[in-house]
């Protein structure tokens, strides 16, 4: 199972956009290094469901209009 499989598209889009918020702040603001690299990979798994997402929609446009 993917972790964001469960998540409407527009839910993730939002998840993605506060968690863009979050990692930009703690960037900005210097911190944790862990912190950092966490949100950096939620971002990047969030990025690939939905790239994965517009490809599947592409092959099959006549399936579901959002998950």
């Amino acid at each position: 199972m993917r972790p964001f499989e469960i998540l409407d598209t527009s839910d993730l889009v939002n998840a993605l956009a506060e968690y863009t918020a979050r990692y930009t702040r703690l960037h900005a603001e210097g911190g944790k290094e862990k912190d950092l690299i966490n949100c950096k990979e939620t971002i990047q798994s969030m990025i690939a469901e939905i790239e994965l997402r517009k490809s599947l929609q592409t092959l099959d446009p006549a399936g579901k209009k959002d998950r």
